[in-house]
């Protein structure tokens, strides 16, 4: 009996023990997964948490594959988040990015490094443009899309009146849109997917009219465009900026009926200051630039602030150093916080910075302030949370006031 009695006591001890163990490794405030090909030869990855004082609790370099927890000696609702990716091969530029003032109890996924991959050519088809009678060369104005990757066309030959483009044929065949332009107004075509060795002429008269078109109530940039998406992930560029400047009207973007969903985006510079536009879902109708002011007033790493004439959701502030060796050997930091938080760049920089051979914080300098006014209703909350899982809202509408 006695010997029984020593052996629950011995065993309560034990599991009490363990229970004081566990309890002192400390409470679990962040995990990370991280996937197998995330991490590439020559390149570190780190993790860091704090608290929003600036202390911090814990880190952990990453490896392929792998899933850990970061905790601290309490459990707290906020922390900041820091992920450091040092390169010591190739372009040896390394980055970090902090998010400010996360709730803990989320998962960060490290994704796996995309590898381009162009779709297989299966052979060739020709199509012939003719009866071309604009004044520009169909060569310049007529543009060819395959929602795939890979170069639709391989060649071709132009005249004054008439195209003739050999056209690469994929594995998984695919619709062909062409685009263009007919007497200053966006046209179209589109053309199902065509056979190896198929010949196939169009008039040009037999392009139509975009089935709805945006006039953009300014002067906006190049990168301007639209983009149509089919469920299954393939995308047709509808209309760019670059060809509306050249040839049409320089403050249109256009819309073809059909598709899942559309991306448009567009862009309007003020000096150094800029406003960009995007949305995905439904076409953008209606849209109206806002008048704005944003102006950095203090540039230093210790006393960093700004002046913006309007409201928004959440910001991020990306500070360059660019090494005596030239722009290939430096660091990029990207903070992001909420509209009240402070974007410098925060006190887990100090231990980073010994990885970088001493550089220091006052060697940083600002290169862009970005302002984010969602139209879509996310809050910063919500913008995070999507970033730590790689994932993307079904449809997100919002503006982005920036400043250099």
């Amino acid at each position: 009996m006695k010997r029984k009695l020593s052996l629950c006591i011995l065993s309560a001890l034990g599991i009490l023990c363990f229970s004081c163990e566990k309890e002192s490794e400390g409470f679990s405030l962040l995990t990370i997964m991280v996937e197998e090909n995330a991490i590439n030869e020559g390149q570190e990855q780190w993790v860091y948490i704090s608290e929003p004082s600036g202390k911090v609790l814990d880190s952990r370099k990453c490896k392929n594959g792998e899933v850990f927890e970061l905790k601290g000696p309490v459990a707290i609702e906020a922390i900041d988040v820091t992920r450091y990716i040092h390169n010591s091969g190739g372009s040896r530029f390394s980055s970090a990015s902090s998010f400010l003032g996360i709730n803990t109890g989320q998962t960060l996924i490290i994704g796996a490094q995309d590898v381009y991959q162009p779709a297989e050519v299966i052979g060739t088809a020709t199509i012939t443009i003719v009866n071309y009678h604009e004044s520009i060369s169909p060569g310049q104005t007529i543009k060819f899309s395959f929602g795939t990757s890979g170069p639709p066309i391989s060649s071709h030959a132009v005249s004054e009146t008439r195209l003739l483009a050999t056209v690469n044929l994929f594995k998984n065949p695919q619709e062909l849109l062409m685009t263009g332009f007919k007497g200053g107004q966006r046209v179209y075509l589109k053309v199902a997917a065509m056979l190896p060795d198929e010949n196939l002429v169009i008039d040009f008269d037999s392009f139509q009219e975009y089935d709805q078109i945006i006039e953009i109530p300014a002067e906006f940039h190049e990168d301007g465009r639209t983009i149509g998406f089919y469920d299954d992930g393939r995308g047709y560029l509808l209309s760019d900026g670059y060809d509306s400047f050249l040839y049409g009207n320089e403050t249109s973007l256009g819309y073809i009926q059909g598709y899942d969903s559309y991306s448009t985006k567009f862009n309007e510079f003020y000096g150094p200051s800029f406003v960009t536009y995007h949305k995905f879902g439904e076409p953008a109708l209606n849209v109206e630039l806002p008048s704005f002011t944003l102006s950095i007033v203090d540039r230093t790493t210790e006393g960093f602030s700004f002046d913006a004439s309007f409201d928004y959701t959440y910001k991020s502030a990306q500070w360059l150093y660019s090494s005596a060796d030239g722009p290939t050997n430096g660091l990029s930091w990207t903070v992001y916080g909420d509209a009240e938080a402070n974007v410098r760049i925060p006190a887990v920089a100090n231990i980073v910075y010994k990885k970088e051979s001493g550089l220091k914080i006052e060697d940083f300098s600002i290169y862009e302030l970005n302002c984010t006014q969602r139209l879509d209703g996310l809050s910063y909350a919500g913008f995070v949370s999507n970033t730590f899982e790689n994932k993307s809202s079904a449809e997100y509408e919002y503006f982005i006031f920036g400043s250099h």
